[in-house]
């Protein structure tokens, strides 16, 4: 028997199938369906905007160490000036009262004033000390990076360069100086509000305005300015070291290089000696990027139009290329390419857009960095090692440590300093196999040729498997080869729970011959590309939804087929694409009048999706046959123009815009349509095919055959759904993903062979539908494509109706501590029942007492629940994480509602009630209320601490088994909950209440019992 193991991975879920047949010369014949499942977890991302969860620990705590050391940086100041300005260091410090040095007065100058006067007159001690403080506490921006921008930098340098070119227009001596005068004295706002930059100040303005004031304090004999003051503040520029060369004030501290961050070589194995990744931006990076372009350029010109070169002609045009690309920064044009090639002037470049004005001056490849990199030295590894410095550095003193090793001279590094590179992602190869590697590739060899070839020299390493019995973690892989350390959080996590279902798998069924996965386009796709995704997916169901209710209205089946017609009725503003004849509503519905045609032949292009479908009026599209549109339009000039105008005036996307105005087409034979739908090239299917391969040991394969995992297209997928008679999955309920994964258990070469031979008899209608489904279940016929199985639908559904869904619970304590707005008391008087109430609140841990003001809670981590001995009745005690942050584990169970206005007296458990379970999010418990006979499972959301009840979720959400779901997952107003949760579950006088453990597989377990676990982080408890 043949094991196959078909997996979904999603960003939130994984479905798992276990699939057994026969092989035979045919393929897999006799299979069934052994075992299905879903895996669920929580997404790794904030739901509402796509960021990381990590996102707000990480600019909060750099918020506090940016005010750690700025609080630091004025301390360090206002001592200093205590001590040589003679002022007592009580005027800088701020007790329950403002300090005495910023105390106002009938007299009392804006520090703003104090800055324009110090150019005119001699301040006093105390002035003085105010102007150093106003301009040290907010010391202006400086790109202290080398080359590093961010989306705001841009705006924040235009203005800081408006600002300073204003200084001299306004005649003004200091930065200082034109604020008060432009700003301050019209009572306009001097810093910046909200989201505007036009305030922003240059450090260097702030260091040259405090320089220019002592200067003129000196002149006009001011007893409190001499070297000392200025050397310590300013700093001295002959001193050694950094700190004291850049003063107290303007001293930055130099940023950490990226190093230690860089991965090692993928083909160069030495250990711990393994060369570094060399830097994207090197030439020789650009230049095997550049190669790999266009080799794969050239070869695709052989496979689609028959051009054929020597490998003579490969290097000659490959070196022209290169040459060409380097000669300015823009780099080579797509019809510059064509006169480099000689191609024919009508030629068209596939994936180039042709609607726009010369669409071939877009650039095919550039050069960027060898092109800058040219101009400071024309050695080609010395370009390397700037590149690879620089893209390991930020602090620019770090960088000239290194650059002058290389022996430059002052020049070439003042260049390097003033052109601001910005290198910064490095490639999977180091600079020596890059050095190996790029002379093949100049004869015309592929990068995997080119590997090969290193490998058999015994250059590149060869890859080991390790033959595991079980996948290990990524971190231990990523300590192996660099290759596997993914930054990637929503993919991380992904292939985390992959690799919990799959040692569970492999622990219970011993080992498999086929692994057969689909991701979810969205796994490794960034934030932008998510929210791009999720806003298509948004647009297309509520495109689904208008269908809908057109044909509610005009008395028509809600069939796909006619939904797709209603869409693209709408999408081609009513007109026929072809024709350019308006579609009336009677011609939608009449069922003759209308047909959906594949722009480009389903025979010949074996593209059923979407983007290859148009409406058309019926006489059109016979009279287009089986051509494509520029195969029929493209002699008449004027008839092309015109279908082009009508395609670009549509609501499509640009892609179908695009395709529907290719000019060049080539037939697909099955060859491309397996190729394409069963090899995944993306990053995220790559690195989930290395990872399995890399790790496990197979079951060996008949016939000798080698590839034993595949990575099934999602549009593959989807199709065989649609062609199986597989019902539309609905995304309401977890077992959806087990549905699809039994479909790409099923998916095989064999299967989509015969699939392909179907879309061309029915292109060319040598067989009707009816005919070729009775045709199907024959079986024998030599051009069928039989269901996967007998009774394929009927197996899946009972399959599927009976998974239990395994939920990821995390026991992690993350989160912050309390909520960020800070209120009075007073806010609470109404929700609480006055101070009094107020006071049981912080009591209870309701709400949290930080810095003479209150907070709400941050998460609750989870809940303890108690029963009392005597009645049996069920206690929950809620656990915070500002619990776990003083080290005191809350020992009152809440109590709902209130007594005169104020909130009840919670319950101690002391002696009288026994610990049953904690729960966190998404644990499984058995539950039974007074009304069910019953107990059911459920999943454990949440506790409301004001209402001293818990939110459930069905396991599955997919249906109501028995009436005791029913009651359970039923509203107070009677009417059954559609999102399959009960919002507000009361515990005291429940009948059943207990925690049950879920496998990764979903198998329900005891859960054993065991002692209240204490709190406490890492970290020493604080004191609060």
């Amino acid at each position: 028997m043949i094991r196959t193991l078909g997996i979904d991975i999603g960003i939130a879920s994984i479905g798992w199938a276990v699939i057994e047949g026969e092989y035979t010369d045919k393929g897999l014949e006799n299979k069934e369906i052994v075992a299905s499942g879903v895996r669920v977890f929580t997404k790794a991302e904030n739901p509402k905007n796509k960021e990381s969860l990590a996102l707000p620990r990480t600019l909060a705590r750099s918020a506090r160490r940016r005010n750690a050391r700025k609080k630091g940086r004025i301390q360090q100041v206002k001592h200093y000036l205590s001590k040589a300005l003679g002022l007592d260091l009580e005027c800088f410090v701020q007790g329950e009262k403002l300090a005495t040095l910023f105390q106002t007065s009938k007299d009392f100058l804006s520090p703003w004033e104090l800055r324009e006067r110090a150019l005119y007159r001699v301040l006093d001690k105390e002035e003085l000390a105010r102007v150093i403080l106003h301009i040290a506490k907010r010391r202006g921006y400086d790109d202290i990076t080398y080359g590093v921008e961010d989306n705001d930098s841009g705006k924040i340098k235009k203005a800081i360069a408006e600002n300073s070119k204003r200084i001299k227009e306004e005649q003004c001596k200091t930065i200082g100086e034109m604020m008060y005068k432009l700003y301050f004295q019209k009572s306009l706002n001097v810093r910046n509000k909200k989201e505007s930059y036009n305030r922003c100040v240059g450090r260097s303005e702030l260091r040259e305005e405090l320089k220019t004031i002592f200067q003129i304090q000196q002149e006009l004999k001011s007893p409190w300015v001499n070297e000392e003051l200025i050397y310590k503040l300013l700093g001295n520029p002959d001193a050694q070291s950094k700190q004291e060369r850049e003063g107290l004030i303007f001293y930055q501290r130099p940023l950490k290089g990226f190093g230690d961050k860089i991965g090692k070589c993928s083909h160069i194995k030495k250990g711990e000696n393994s060369p570094y990744r060399a830097c994207k931006h090197a030439p020789s990076a650009e230049e095997f990027v550049a190669l790999t372009k266009s080799i794969n350029f050239l070869k695709n010109l052989t496979n689609r139009h028959g051009l054929c070169f020597s490998q003579e002609d490969m290097c000659v045009y490959l070196g022209k290329i290169l040459q060409e690309a380097q000669k300015n920064e823009k780099g080579l044009t797509y019809s510059k390419l064509k006169l480099l090639l000689d191609l024919p002037s009508d030629f068209e470049f596939l994936g180039l857009d042709y609607s726009g004005k010369n669409p071939e001056k877009a650039v095919f490849l550039s050069l960027p960095s060898t092109f800058k990199l040219n101009k400071i030295t024309q050695d080609r590894k010395t370009q390397d090692k700037i590149a690879n410095i620089l893209g390991a550095n930020k602090d620019w003193e770090a960088i000239l440590k290194e650059l002058e090793s290389l022996q430059l001279s002052k020049e070439q590094i003042q260049t390097i300093k003033d052109a601001k590179l910005n290198f910064s992602k490095h490639i999977n190869l180091s600079l020596e196999a890059l050095y190996h590697l790029l002379p093949l590739m100049r004869e015309g060899k592929r990068y995997d040729e080119g590997v090969e070839i290193l490998q058999e020299r015994g250059i590149f390493s060869k890859p080991q498997p390790k033959n595991r019995q079980l996948l290990p973690p990524l971190s231990e892989l990523a300590k192996e080869e660099s290759y596997f350390d993914i930054p990637n959080p929503v993919l991380r996590r992904a292939l985390s729970e992959f690799r919990k279902v799959v040692n569970a798998l492999l622990e219970k069924y011993g080992g498999f011959h086929y692994f057969h996965i689909e991701l979810t386009r969205d796994v490794c796709k960034a934030k932008s590309a998510r929210m791009q995704l999720e806003k298509i997916n948004k647009k297309n169901k509520s495109e689904n939804d208008a269908a809908s209710q057109l044909l509610e209205v005009l008395g028509l089946p809600n069939t796909y087929n006619n939904r797709l017609k209603c869409k693209l009725w709408k999408q081609q503003e009513e007109y026929c694409l072809y024709s350019g004849e308006k579609i009336t509503i009677d011609h939608l519905k009449d069922q003759r009048a209308l047909q959906i045609d594949h722009a480009f032949p389903l025979s010949r292009s074996l593209d059923d999706s979407q983007s290859n479908k148009v409406l058309c009026l019926t006489s059109s599209n016979q009279e287009k046959s089986n051509k494509t549109p520029y195969e029929w339009l493209g002699s008449d000039e004027k008839k092309w123009d015109m279908y082009v105008g009508r395609v670009y005036s549509s609501n499509f996307s640009p892609s179908k815009k695009r395709k529907l105005t290719q000019k060049n087409f080539k037939e697909r034979n099955e060859e491309d349509f397996l190729a394409r739908n069963l090899v995944d090239t993306g990053y995220i299917g790559r690195v989930t095919k290395e990872y399995i391969k890399h790790s496990l040991s197979f079951l060996p394969l008949p016939d000798g055959k080698k590839e034993h995992i595949r990575i099934i297209s999602g549009s593959m997928t989807s199709t065989m759904r649609s062609f199986w008679g597989v019902q539309e999955k609905n995304r309401d309920h977890h077992l959806h993903h087990a549905q699809d994964a039994i479909i790409i258990a099923c998916i095989e070469p064999s299967m989509i062979q015969k699939y392909t031979t179907y879309l061309k008899d029915k292109e060319t209608h040598r067989l009707k539908s009816h005919q070729k489904a009775q045709i199907l279940r024959e079986g024998d016929h030599k051009l069928s494509l039989r269901w996967p199985m007998s009774n394929f639908k009927d197996k899946i559904q009972e399959s599927i109706q009976n998974i239990i869904p395994s939920h990821h619970v995390s026991h992690k304590v993350t989160g912050e501590l309390h909520q960020e707005t800070v209120r009075t008391k007073e806010f609470y008087y109404q929700a609480f029942g006055g101070e009094e109430g107020v006071k049981k609140a912080l009591k209870f841990g309701k709400i949290r007492e930080i810095n003479q003001g209150i907070v709400d809670n941050g998460a609750m981590v989870r809940v303890d629940i108690f029963k009392s001995k005597d009645k049996g009745k069920f206690y929950a005690v809620p656990i915070y994480t500002y619990d776990f942050a003083i080290g005191k584990l809350p020992n009152k169970a809440i109590v709902q509602g209130k007594k005169n206005g104020i909130i009840k007296d919670w319950l101690e458990m002391d002696e009288n009630y026994e610990f049953c379970f904690s729960l966190f999010k998404n644990d499984c418990i058995k539950i039974q209320t007074k009304e069910m006979q019953e107990a059911v499972l459920a999943i454990y959301k949440s506790t409301n601490s004001a209402k001293a009840t818990i939110e459930l979720e069905h396991l599955s959400k997919y249906a109501l088994k028995n009436e005791d779901e029913e009651k359970m997952f039923t509203d107070t107003d009677k009417e059954k909950n559609k999102t399959m949760t009960r919002e507000s579950c009361g515990i005291q006088g429940l009948k059943v209440f207990q925690k049950v453990k879920l496998s990764v597989l979903g198998e329900v377990l005891e859960h054993k019992p065991r002692n209240r676990q204490n709190i406490a982080l890492k970290t020493t408890p604080k004191h609060v």
